[in-house]
């Protein structure tokens, strides 16, 4: 079932600046939509309703669609990648995936990364940029791609439309579309306790998940402003008004977003 309004907010302008919401009315919807969020979460720049986002691209010739998921950890971003590839056959590529089968398997890259992700840090840029990078240019890759953990750093976001910009001038023309699913910290941290109870893993625990939030905040949230500026973001609010969407509900405002048809 298609949505026929979809409730996001976007953080620019018609000319992709950002700039303060003066009026009234949107202001308290802001207030309203996002009073369990930390001031550190949400510095209100611009709350502007916006349509649903035009993706044709696997329609069009030559133009190779590159949807990325964002958002904080345990927003649910992996789990709406996966079901977009279910629905578009573009391979789901998960940062996360990839380094704890490396850490199960003992390889080295595995080793490197089990540090970083048992002290909930971030691997290092130049690791995860080559292994991206890698694995986009690969053959299932040529009809479009779903990122998923990636970029999480300003240095990665450069790096790839670097990429981007590199494939265009042979031709390729890769086609950004970011999708940035937002919800409190409160109700994060309860998927965290809940995830360590019903799963076991052993970077579930409260301190763990802080430090996660913190380093998103600090190292992540400034790579939106990229694609906010490129014009490509779009944001997906999975709690609106402290109604905690169902994966279902989510999905449904992604799948009208990114405008994929469904049979």
């Amino acid at each position: 079932m298609r949505i026929s309004k979809v409730d996001c907010v976007n953080f620019t302008n018609r000319n992709q600046k950002l700039v303060t919401f003066k009026s009234p009315v949107v202001q308290e919807t802001v207030k309203k939509d996002y009073a369990k969020m930390s001031a550190q979460n949400w510095q209100a720049q611009t709350i502007n309703k916006i349509s649903p986002v035009s993706f044709k691209g696997n329609k069009e010739e030559n133009i190779t669609p590159v949807l990325i998921f964002m958002g904080p950890p345990l927003v649910g971003k992996g789990t709406q990648a996966k079901m977009v590839s279910e629905k578009t056959n573009f391979p789901h590529i998960s940062v996360g995936a990839i380094l704890r089968k490396n850490i199960e398997e003992g390889t080295e890259l595995g080793k490197l990364s089990k540090s970083y992700v048992e002290a909930g840090k971030l691997i290092p840029s130049d690791v995860v940029i080559d292994l991206i990078i890698d694995r986009i240019e690969q053959e299932d890759c040529k009809k479009g791609f779903i990122l998923d953990g990636f970029p999480r750093r300003e240095v990665e976001a450069e790096a790839l439309l670097k990429h981007i910009e590199n494939k265009k001038e042979q031709g390729v023309i890769l086609q950004p579309k970011v999708i940035n699913i937002i919800a409190p910290d409160d109700i994060l941290l309860q998927r965290v306790a809940k995830r360590a109870l019903e799963q076991k893993r052993s970077d579930d625990t409260p301190e763990i998940a802080k430090d996660r939030l913190e380093t998103y905040y600090r190292e992540t949230k400034p790579v939106e402003k990229i694609f906010i500026d490129k014009g490509a973001i779009t944001n997906i609010d999975s709690c609106p008004d402290g109604y905690e969407m169902s994966i279902e509900e989510v999905m449904d405002k992604v799948v009208d977003v990114l405008d994929i048809d469904e049979d």
